[in-house]
């Protein structure tokens, strides 16, 4: 479902945001853990592109997956601007599509030596532009940016979320962060 929808139904939506876990061997533990994340009957699951995306752990894309077609949770996978060009992008879109994910939370994503400036896709418009010609997908953007000592100043930021919203987007997402840390006890 896309979550346009839900958010036209209810008042309040509850969302939960998880990480790939860096070692694939992680991901039964995970998946453990999301079942248990499901009886807190959240509307939808964020999957951050942790763990360098999809190289290096556990693919954003197969934890959304298991979440929507294996939990029926809906899922909404992160696709950062960030060390991505044309190619990893068109293998992006096409991996999504596979597994039926239809919302994606576009962001420019934090630069690092693992991540250099991409080309071709310097703004979240510039992914959604993208993917909108190449799929029918949801799509969101953070509404509040990250301060960081490059971030731009808050007319300019107030103009890409404009640009973002008007153009591209269909949902705008604050996020109100409460960390809730599950541990296993042995």
């Amino acid at each position: 479902m896309k979550l346009g929808t839900l958010f036209n139904q209810k008042e309040v939506v509850l969302s939960i945001e998880c990480f790939p876990p860096k070692e694939i061997s992680s991901y039964e533990k995970m998946q453990s853990v999301l079942r248990n994340m499901k009886t807190l009957n959240p509307d939808f699951i964020s999957v951050t592109y942790g763990a360098g995306g999809s190289s290096g752990g556990v693919a954003s894309s197969d934890i959304a997956s298991f979440l929507k077609n294996d939990l029926s949770v809906e899922s909404v996978a992160h696709v950062v601007c960030m060390g991505s060009e044309k190619d990893d992008m068109e293998k992006i879109v096409q991996n999504l599509k596979d597994k039926k994910i239809e919302n994606v939370l576009a962001l420019r994503g934090d630069e690092s030596p693992f991540r250099p400036l991409s080309k071709t896709f310097k703004h979240a418009s510039d992914l959604v532009t993208f993917f909108k010609e190449r799929g029918d997908f949801l799509f969101l953007v953070r509404a509040i940016r990250k301060v960081t000592q490059k971030a731009q100043p808050l007319k300019r930021t107030l103009k890409h979320l404009f640009l973002n919203k008007t153009l591209v987007a269909t949902i705008s997402l604050l996020n109100c962060f409460s960390i809730i840390t599950f541990s296993t006890v042995s």
